[in-house]
């Protein structure tokens, strides 16, 4: 999902791009001729996609400010060359001048430039949105012989799209980590919040495209962004402390006097969480593909079942496309007729989609998925056009669990600056520096009105008791999981810790931390310090860094 690759262009792009769509009209083009009266075709189903975007603004569309810089853009340093390792990468090594260099180069300064225009608005009326339509049509040319947009193929087809400008996305996420480093490395850590956060709201943006694979890009964006905040802070804590606390002030509170555009607690900013869409165009894409793949009669049609099915399955792998279409034909015997098809389908997106509005706690969430028990013969053609867009739902709480606890990292970071010394608990930094405290919201109790489960936090050496105890010499030990790797970190008396109860929602003093939704026992999800920066920090000490 990070890998970052060069986006093709020119006349190489092009090619490559009409032979692909030349190997899905090869499979698909039965399917125009096998149109009959009466049954949709395939471009009106485009058009409601797309009519998805009828909302937003021609003069406030970001993707049309983005992409034509982002296609300009050199590929980055290979020691930089994914977001993790643009994150990771401290600016104290070697080789972090090389990727310095790039940064300043005048085609990435233009992506930069271009950032700061489509993330000024602090009123969501009034904010751009990425609005790019899928496939070519109203598409410029330049951007599609980069390969910056959404190709469908021939029959245009929703359910084998391919987002092609994704890839110059997690690009420029690259840009923002390093340009983050060089900006907080020359003394200008607050410079380096400011670009982070507008990444972050452009995350927002891309959150809110309405295919699965598309929003998954945004949610990543946010969730990147916002724990390399709090990393760029810890560094300032433990360094010159040249943040002032006017400007976490105008972050999380966004005074009447203040000119920074965000605020990001603000119910009208275009941040706020609450207005997440949930997307809707692979619910059109399968309802396409089933148009299609039927007979009037309602059977699987042996003239374009195999062949429609298949080149969505091979639609980013072409030589495949054969191996698909014998695969395909085997299942077309066993799968339900058009009408079942349809009202499965209906009832599977209609029950993730009734859950978005629900709470994580809602009991509702108990009962399975009526998406997971499909058959996956019986129903294949749903199960391949249409993802599980329940995933959406444990990444929409991880942007959340993110968010609310770097609002309350910042707030506790501002009270120490502005008052020399540690909040005796965490209720003291508001309402100077944050107007309402962010709730915990892997928290159970989150999900009862009268209660205020607040994010934990302690100091190394207070545990259990009032902060304002002696910490001297105190040490905490975390043991951090991250993925395979797995490691101990040491947190001083000089530093303090805030943690969400974690998947398990009970509280365990981050002793062990996994940042996940999934329910791990006895682990905590940790905000303060950052997984990130503990990261590094044992990469540092084993000689694992570049």
């Amino acid at each position: 999902m990070h890998r970052t690759a060069s986006v093709c262009g020119g006349v190489a792009g092009l090619k490559w791009r009409h032979w692909r769509r030349a190997a899905l009209g090869v499979a698909c083009s039965v399917v125009s001729l096998a149109a009959t009266a009466g049954r949709a075709s395939g471009d009106e189903y485009v058009d409601r996609a797309n009519a998805l975007y009828a909302d937003i603004r021609p003069e406030a569309r970001s993707d049309t400010v983005m992409l034509g810089v982002l296609g300009a853009m050199t590929p980055p340093p290979a020691v930089v060359g994914t977001v993790e390792k643009a994150a990771l990468l401290p600016a104290t090594s070697e080789s972090f001048a090389q990727a310095a260099a790039w940064v300043q180069e005048p085609t990435q300064r233009a992506v930069l430039a271009a950032l700061e225009q489509v993330t000024r608005a602090a009123d969501y009326r009034d904010a751009f949105a990425f609005g790019q339509p899928y496939g070519v049509d109203g598409v410029p040319r330049e951007l599609i012989a980069k390969q910056l947009y959404t190709e469908l193929g021939d029959p245009p087809t929703l359910a084998a799209a391919q987002t092609l400008y994704l890839d110059a996305i997690r690009r420029a996420g690259v840009l923002v980590h390093v340009e983050a480093t060089r900006l907080a490395s020359s003394g200008d850590p607050q410079a380096a919040c400011d670009l982070l956060l507008r990444w972050t709201l452009f995350g927002r943006q891309v959150a809110d495209r309405q295919f699965y694979r598309e929003a998954v890009v945004g949610y990543d964006i946010m969730i990147r962004s916002l724990e390399r905040i709090r990393d760029v802070l810890h560094a300032d804590m433990f360094g010159e402390r040249k943040v002032k606390p006017e400007w976490f002030r105008a972050v999380l509170k966004r005074p009447r006097q203040s000119t920074w555009p965000h605020g990001l607690m603000a119910e009208q900013h275009p941040f706020n969480l609450n207005r997440l869409k949930f997307p809707e165009a692979d619910l059109i894409g399968a309802e396409q593909v089933v148009a299609r793949v039927f007979t009037p009669q309602g059977a699987p049609d042996p003239a374009n079942f195999a062949g429609t099915l298949a080149a969505i399955g091979s639609a980013d792998r072409p030589l495949r496309l054969f191996a698909e279409s014998a695969r395909w034909r085997t299942a077309a015997a066993s799968h339900a007729p058009q009408a079942g098809t349809s009202r499965m389908l209906d009832i599977a997106f209609t029950d993730i989609k009734t859950r978005w509005a629900l709470g994580p706690f809602d009991k509702r969430n108990k009962v399975p998925l009526e998406y997971k028990r499909l058959d996956r013969s019986t129903y294949a053609v749903i199960t391949m056009t249409m993802p599980d867009l329940s995933e959406l739902l444990p990444l929409r709480e991880l942007v959340r669990v993110e968010a609310g606890g770097t609002f309350q990292a910042m707030a506790i970071v501002a009270w120490l600056y502005e008052q020399k010394s540690m909040p005796t608990v965490i209720t003291a930094v508001a309402p100077s520096f944050i107007e309402t405290l962010p709730l915990d919201p892997l928290n159970p109790d989150s999900a009862i009105s009268w209660k205020k489960p607040f994010y934990e936090y302690f100091r190394p050496g207070t545990r259990g008791r009032d902060t304002s105890a002696s910490t001297e010499n105190a040490v905490h030990e975390i043991r951090v999981i991250l993925g395979e790797t797995r490691f101990l970190s040491r947190v001083s008396s000089e530093d303090f810790i805030v943690y969400s109860v974690g998947s398990d929602g009970v509280k365990n003093w981050a002793d062990n931390v996994q940042n996940t939704t999934q329910v791990v026992s006895n682990a905590d999800y940790l905000i303060w310090p950052s997984t990130l920066t503990l990261h590094r920090r044992y990469l540092a000490d084993t000689n694992q860094l570049p």
